[in-house]
């Protein structure tokens, strides 16, 4: 009898998940291939975060950066055509990307780090205020609309789960600061915020 109950409640729980990602557009379907889709599209979508932010490409040559190991830019945010402009310009720009968040009114570091750049044109200074990269984050929503059809909400919710993945990677540089490079879908995460360390990073970079 015991064993009865067991098996109903893993049923129930089953059904349950299934329902879930049913509802919220995983599953397009009740065939064995898009339940299998909607099961992978569902745990994909719970583990955006960590997957940003533990994302080691393998590369091991550890030299060419000063102990450096590139990143693995988030898959999801490779060849996208986002609808936020600050995202296209950051992760489809032909140049390599320095990001990092500045204080508007007093940031030595954020000084430091432009005069830098200004004589390296290999560059593109892509930083923001944390308010200007609050402020790009919520440029998505304006260009949403009422989806009319299932593709287009499992569209919409597709591009929702890119924008919050290039935000929370962001988010995350910039605690300090990222170069990233768009061509090799990488990125180097600054170990410290330090002006030094920085120019030196960015400077190492130019034979990336």
């Amino acid at each position: 009898m015991d064993k009865i109950k067991e098996l109903l409640l893993f049923v129930v729980c089953i059904a349950a998940i299934l329902g879930c990602a049913y509802h919220f557009g995983f599953i397009k379907g009740f065939g064995i291939s898009d339940i299998s889709e909607g099961i992978e599209s569902l745990a994909s979508s719970f583990s955006v975060s960590t997957n940003v932010l533990h994302n080691d490409s393998g590369n091991k040559n550890l030299a060419k950066f000063g102990g450096y190991i590139p990143q693995n830019i988030p898959q999801r945010l490779v060849g996208r055509t986002f609808q936020t402009p600050s995202w296209n310009r950051i992760f489809n720009a032909n140049q390599t990307v320095v990001f990092y968040i500045y204080n508007e009114k007093s940031d030595d570091f954020d000084y430091k780090i432009r005069k830098f750049l200004n004589s390296n044109p290999k560059f593109l200074n892509a930083s923001m205020t944390e308010i200007g990269l609050r402020h790009a984050s919520w440029g998505y929503s304006a260009h949403e609309k009422v989806c009319n059809s299932l593709k287009e909400c499992n569209e919409q919710r597709e591009n929702a789960v890119a924008n919050s993945t290039a935000l929370t990677l962001l988010e995350h540089c910039g605690k300090t600061m990222c170069i990233i490079n768009p061509q090799k879908k990488q990125y180097i995460m600054l170990k410290k915020r330090d002006a030094t360390d920085a120019v030196r990073l960015i400077n190492d970079a130019k034979r990336w």
